[in-house]
């Protein structure tokens, strides 16, 4: 291992942070190597073990981390207080998914948004594509759940809430944290990033769309979008 490494431990565990994080955010907690952590960032396992605890305790760590890094990119956005002006700068770069105004208008089975931003930024966007009445009451936040993607946690609540199990809802995401907390929910998940895009273990479990055109005869028998 490098001495610069051995005598900075911040910068190792930065390091080890940021291969973690993509580690498990492809992968999951139980996924995720602590081998091919140590072997990414040049470390050892010891060392890992040392800063962290355990794996759980690295895991811990991606999470306060990525919370820590979200909830400053939303506070330097502050879209919340956006002036008419800058709503509609804003609403100009927000593309609707094809299919999502057609497919939303005729579901007849429960249906959210769950989502790691905040309510004030989904609730924007949701009103400035014109979707927000679609979803008078359901959607549900990580800020506000207090558990973040890719645990399953936020999609286990969601589904608890509109009386749906697990194994009868879909999840449509378009993230690889998105991805794995609906795999780890235990639900079937519909990706809209195409399969090479995704860790090979992934996309054998994923179902790859285009677009929510593509849903439309799957969630009509009976699914359960969250």
């Amino acid at each position: 291992m490098p001495a610069s490494r051995t005598n900075d431990p911040v910068r190792t565990m930065t390091g080890i942070l940021e291969v973690a994080t993509q580690e498990f955010a492809s992968k999951g907690l139980s996924g995720g190597r602590i081998d091919a952590i140590a072997e990414a960032t040049r470390t050892s396992k010891r060392m890992i073990y040392y800063y962290f605890g355990s794996k759980e305790g690295l895991y811990l760590a991606v999470l306060e981390e990525s919370y820590r890094k979200m909830r400053q990119i939303e506070s330097e956005l502050q879209l919340d207080n956006l002036a008419p002006e800058q709503a509609l700068r804003f609403a100009q770069r927000l593309d609707v998914i094809p299919g999502a105004f057609e497919l939303l208008g005729a579901l007849q089975i429960p249906f959210c948004v769950a989502t790691n931003g905040p309510r004030e930024k989904v609730e924007l966007t949701l009103g400035l594509t014109g979707l927000r009445r679609f979803f008078p009451e359901h959607i549900f936040s990580a800020y506000e759940v207090g558990i973040f993607k890719p645990d399953p946690g936020l999609f286990l609540h969601a589904a608890q809430v509109l009386g749906m199990a697990p194994e009868h809802c879909a999840v449509v995401e378009d993230s690889l944290p998105g991805i794995q907390a609906g795999l780890n929910a235990g639900m079937r998940v519909f990706s809209l990033l195409p399969a090479a895009d995704l860790p090979p273990d992934m996309a054998e479990r994923v179902v790859c769309i285009r677009d929510l055109t593509d849903l439309d005869s799957v969630l009509h028998t009976g699914s359960h979008r969250d």
